[in-house]
């Protein structure tokens, strides 16, 4: 509960006006059935008239205060309930950035989901039913017995007793369902993450009728030391450990030994935020968010002018595309960017990642889904982007890395050798063997 008490400070004027306007409603309702009796004790065993017009424009004054305290009540649980649920899940969406990969791994990116979904709005819920509900039933619950032995002592008793089982009867109920909520809780989660696989891979389901999964493992580098202002470039078998060591490098995760240094600081005396400023990245997943080319472009730089935009857009040979969308810069894109095509998604990220003046670059097959022609021409902008900065480029094709300042090749999430690429040719290894397989 102390966690959740900052995030009611902002409402506390709600908070306590919900609960008080709820007992003042109770209240008429507590006192409704006194006047009730006096009309019947006063006024129609006595055939009075007069006593029964006064005590009718009682009880509708007591109706209509009735439901103003309700609608207000309603009013500012709302208020607090929506506003609590609302900086609750910022402040979520907040610490889940900061969260390392291996932290996010751990607690599945379903029961994420779920908690800043489902569970938020349930807390909601809860919330506004604590305002409006529970602070008022114990009210209407102990005036009620108050006036039961008022009224008459012997009832009152049975009143308290028929209370105290429904009680009881309540808290056995509450023993029971509670471990039942935790179990819908936890499949929950399973029926989203299913979910999500479902919709995410649905063409490779439908393709091979299984919805088997495969799982892949990755070993921890143990030490890798970057220069500035070198390119780097790293090759090695599918799952040898190139994108692991982004991971790393990045502090998506800490390594279990060694260390990583920028410019020889060990960067984990860095905060995580300020190692990836450091960096721009330009993956072979392409990703872009909910909105415009241009706010998905300045998504590093937000203070990018329009001509900086523009010339990097050309450097990469985005702009011609660009131009002939609906809306050019404006047109609106959604996270998978269904609009455009894999590379020219691609071309998009490039150019982010050049609007963004990073001094440093990863460059992950970043131009994997691009035709031959104009890797050629991304190339060239990728030379010019790189002077004076430490790129590391992970690339299968090694004809985009041969004339890198140092190649690293990884087998098994080890480096097994290391050096331009003359030399690594020289040395007759891994490399080489490699080499020979593409261009022999």
């Amino acid at each position: 509960m102390k966690i959740f008490m900052p995030f009611f400070k902002p409402y506390r004027r709600q908070a306590l006006l919900a609960p008080l306007y709820k007992w003042l409603e109770a209240l008429t309702q507590l006192i409704v059935p006194y006047f009730i009796a006096q009309m019947i004790d006063h006024g129609i065993a006595q055939d009075s008239l007069a006593i029964l017009i006064r005590y009718s424009l009682i009880l509708i004054i007591l109706a209509i205060f009735g439901v103003v305290a309700a609608v207000t009540a309603q009013y500012y649980s709302a208020q607090a309930a929506v506003g609590f649920a609302t900086d609750l899940r910022s402040a979520y969406l907040r610490k889940v950035q900061t969260l390392s990969m291996s932290d996010i791994n751990s607690l599945k990116t379903a029961t994420l989901i779920t908690r800043i979904t489902s569970d938020i709005n349930q807390i909601q819920t809860g919330v506004n039913i604590f305002f409006r509900l529970f602070m008022r039933s114990p009210f209407i619950v102990i005036g009620t017995v108050v006036m039961a032995f008022l009224t008459d002592t012997s009832m009152g008793w049975r009143f308290l007793l028929i209370t105290c089982s429904l009680f009881i009867i309540i808290l056995f109920i509450l023993g029971f369902t509670i471990p039942l909520y935790h179990k819908v809780q936890s499949q929950l989660d399973q029926l989203t993450q299913k979910t999500d696989e479902t919709l995410t891979g649905v063409r490779v389901l439908r393709a091979f009728n299984k919805e088997d999964s495969d799982y892949q493992s990755f070993t921890t580098i143990n030490r890798i030391l970057t220069s500035l202002q070198q390119r780097v470039a790293i090759v090695g078998p599918t799952g040898c450990g190139k994108t692991t060591l982004i991971n790393l490098m990045m502090r998506f995760y800490d390594s279990d030994s060694g260390f990583i240094s920028i410019d020889g600081i060990d960067i984990k005396t860095v905060l995580r935020s300020d190692v990836r400023r450091l960096f721009g990245m330009v993956l072979q997943d392409t990703w872009l968010k909910n909105g415009t080319i241009n706010e998905n472009l300045t998504l590093g730089n937000p203070n990018a002018s329009a001509d900086d935009i523009k010339e990097a857009c050309i450097a990469c040979h985005a702009d011609f595309f660009i131009q002939q969308l609906p809306n050019g810069y404006d047109t609106l894109l959604d996270s998978k960017g269904d609009t455009i095509s894999q590379g020219q998604k691609q071309l998009l990220c490039i150019a982010r990642a050049m609007i963004a003046q990073p001094k440093m670059l990863i460059l992950d097959e970043a131009t994997s889904s691009i035709d031959s022609h104009t890797e050629q021409l991304v190339q060239k902008a990728f030379h010019r982007l790189m002077e004076n900065k430490t790129s590391i480029v992970i690339a299968h094709r090694l004809k985009t890395i041969v004339d890198a300042d140092l190649i690293v090749a990884m087998k098994d999430g080890q480096v097994i050798e290391q050096g331009t690429h003359e030399e690594s040719l020289e040395a007759r290894g891994f490399y080489y063997d490699l080499y020979e397989s593409q261009f022999s």
